[in-house]
């Protein structure tokens, strides 16, 4: 999907966001594994969410849904 609007504050913080941070929950580059989410109301993107473990980040790089972390924990037999 192509984006319009590319100048828009939002895209400027998501775009800075995604050259120079890691992801919280696998630590995986933004760079790599981000995707912006456009909101179709606002005509904005307004989140990114790193495609390895799920995870939404907002504009000022706060968590808004927690993905799915790799290893939750060992069982033992």
């Amino acid at each position: 999907m192509q984006f319009k609007g590319l100048d828009t504050k939002n895209w400027q913080k998501l775009k800075k966001i995604t050259k120079s941070k890691r992801c919280h929950i696998c630590y995986y580059r933004l760079s790599k594994t981000g995707i912006f989410l456009y909101n179709k109301e606002k005509e904005d993107t307004t989140h990114i969410k790193c495609f390895n473990c799920l995870t939404v980040y907002n504009t000022s790089f706060g968590i808004t849904d927690l993905g799915i972390p790799r290893e939750v924990g060992h069982s033992w037999d």
